[in-house]
């Protein structure tokens, strides 16, 4: 279970200045406050699986959670990286009932969660959250097919050249001309997933 803090106000206060949640009326900050939840995983730890019931709208403060999917058989594995000051989960908002995949704790993190569905009714009053929200939800449509797209190839070294072009996108920080940051140990077999 999250604990409720007095650290609440300057969470939401810093949250408010980041653009999911940069549109919230007064009142829809305050009543996300009075709903907020921060909880810390350790690395490896699962936030939720994907047969479990969509409950939380996580925001992730610090950093890295992989989210992760199989096909019925076990077979074919999605993979995807959220790195800090990112909400998810954006797929199912508003329609599905369970979450979409496994959410897993790649390095020790911190988040705070709302419910669900008082993030939905916000959506559904706020139209500027909301459009934030479809946007949102575009920019991860497309880099998904982008990350399937390249992909897609029978040559081994110009798979892992792409799954470390994937990361270094998804998670890179500190660029410079010639270098990409990872802020987490990327292992072999981790690069094998991608």
């Amino acid at each position: 279970m999250g604990q409720k803090s007095k650290a609440v106000p300057q969470y939401m206060q810093y949250l408010r200045q980041l653009s999911d949640f940069e549109t919230l009326t007064d009142e829809e900050a305050n009543l996300l406050m009075n709903n907020m939840s921060i909880k810390s995983f350790q690395k490896g730890q699962v936030l939720f699986d994907e047969t479990d019931q969509r409950s939380r709208f996580y925001f992730l403060i610090e950093g890295v959670i992989r989210v992760e999917r199989f096909d019925i058989d076990g077979d074919f594995g999605f993979f995807s990286y959220i790195k800090n000051d990112l909400g998810f989960p954006y797929r199912g908002l508003l329609s599905d009932k369970n979450y979409p995949y496994l959410a897993r704790a790649m390095t020790d993190i911190q988040i705070v969660y709302f419910p669900m569905a008082l993030v939905e009714r916000i959506l559904k009053q706020n139209i500027l959250m909301a459009t934030r929200a479809i946007t949102e939800m575009s920019t991860i449509l497309s880099a998904t097919e982008n990350q399937v797209q390249r992909m897609v190839t029978s040559s081994a070294h110009n798979r892992i050249v792409q799954a470390i072009n994937i990361l270094a996108e998804q998670l890179g920080a500190d660029f410079t001309q010639k270098h990409v940051i990872i802020p987490y140990r990327v292992t072999i077999k981790e690069l094998a997933l991608v």
